[in-house]
């Protein structure tokens, strides 16, 4: 069996005025291991909260840069369907 390097993706969930995310890390094998987990509640911003959770996430040494994540999946709440290139949701 060849050997596949980790990969890191992030899990996102916007509700209506929140943002929760967890980070996993699955290895060559397949296993996944969850390396971080948090939220902030109460936003307005999410370009903000977004870049708040990767600040985070290079603090605690899980990421060097956005570039390490292999993967992002989001979940939504809001009405709205779309982020622009702001990080602004628009209908």
């Amino acid at each position: 069996m060849a050997y596949l390097r980790p990969v890191n993706i992030l899990v996102a969930n916007l509700g209506s005025t929140s943002f929760k995310f967890r980070l996993f890390r699955f290895d060559g094998a397949g296993d996944g291991t969850l390396l971080a987990k948090g939220g902030y509640e109460r936003v307005t911003d999410y370009g903000q909260a977004i870049d708040d959770c990767l600040t985070e996430l290079r603090a605690a040494g899980h990421v060097r840069s956005a570039d390490d994540l292999h993967g992002v999946g989001f979940k939504t709440d809001r009405k709205s369907t779309r982020l622009n290139s702001s990080h602004e949701w628009i209908s």
